[in-house]
Formats: C-alpha cells, structure tokens, sequence
C-alpha cells in the first residue's frame, strides 16, 4: 500500500516539475537593437501573435515591472515579472505573479561583431498547479518554443534582414 501511496504521489507532482527552456539565436542584428526589441514591452502585441496584453506597470532603478496577457487558442492568462538589468549584455526576469510556482530567467546578448550577435532567452518554470500545468503547459510550451525566432522576425521587419539566424536549442 506505502509503493502504490508514494507512486501516486509521484505521478501528481510529475505535472509540477520545473522546465527549463533555452533558446539561442546567431543573427545579422546588433545586440543593442535585440535588447531595445525585448525592452520594448509594449509593442510586444504586434508581433507576439500569443500577446493579447503587455504594459509597463512600474519603472525604477533598472527594474521594471511588466505584465502580459496570454490570449492563445482560447487561453487567456496573465502574469507579471520584474525585469532587472544587469549590464548591457543582461536582463534578468523573475515572477511577480501569475499562474507558476516558479518562473525565472533571462536574455542575454553578446555582440559578435559590428551588425552581429548571439541572443540567448533562458526559462525555468512552473506552474502553481496540476491542473494549470495541464491548462496552460502546452501554449507555454509552444509561445517559449517559438520566442526568439518572433524577435529575429521582428528584427528583420524594422532593420531589415540581415542574413539567416542560426538557431541553438540547448534545453526542454
């Protein structure tokens, strides 16, 4: 009976282990443009096809305080995170609030050259509940899966491509 107790309980928290998800990118794009892209929170709606919300909430000390709304495939949730800028090759995120336990990461963007650099978006998350990581699991997934290539996208729109991006996908 303790092996069929500990086995169910197992399979429950199975659903709320922490995933991890790094994406990195090669591009023909500056690394200052990149993180002005990423810092640019509120036209995140334009070009995040998933964002049905982004705005400011607060700003001070190299922090700011952002919340998005997820509106995709008739999902709709929202959460915040602070930003905080270490450097300018780093923005570190962490949650304020939201549907996760946990939720936090980075984007760091290293200059390869004069209209080159390597973009690297790093996650580690989880959702508050079984049934939120069941709900939501899977369109995090795919937005997360998809993110850096949607700053690339946006990047060739306003400066022009550059020449192809190589992708890196280290972690999920």
């Amino acid at each position: 009976m303790l092996t069929r107790c500990l086995s169910l309980e197992a399979a429950f928290y199975a659903h709320l282990i922490m995933t991890v998800v790094e994406r990195s990118v090669l591009i023909h794009h500056r690394a200052g443009r990149m993180r002005a892209l990423v810092e640019d929170i509120a036209s995140y709606p334009e070009f995040l096809p998933w964002c049905g919300d982004a705005k400011i909430v607060s700003s001070a000390k190299g922090a700011t305080i952002a919340a998005l709304t997820i509106d995709f495939h008739g999902i709709r949730q929202q959460f915040s995170t602070e930003n905080r800028s270490d450097g300018p090759e780093l923005i570190r995120m962490k949650l304020v609030s939201g549907p996760f336990r946990s939720l936090v990461g980075h984007w760091q963007f290293r200059a390869l050259g004069p209209d080159a650099s390597k973009v690297v978006l790093r996650l580690d998350y989880e959702f508050s509940n079984r049934a939120l990581s069941a709900a939501i699991g899977p369109v995090f997934r795919q937005i997360t899966g998809t993110l850096v290539e949607a700053f690339v996208a946006r990047a060739d729109s306003l400066y022009g491509a550059g020449g192809p991006a190589l992708t890196e996908n280290a972690a999920e």
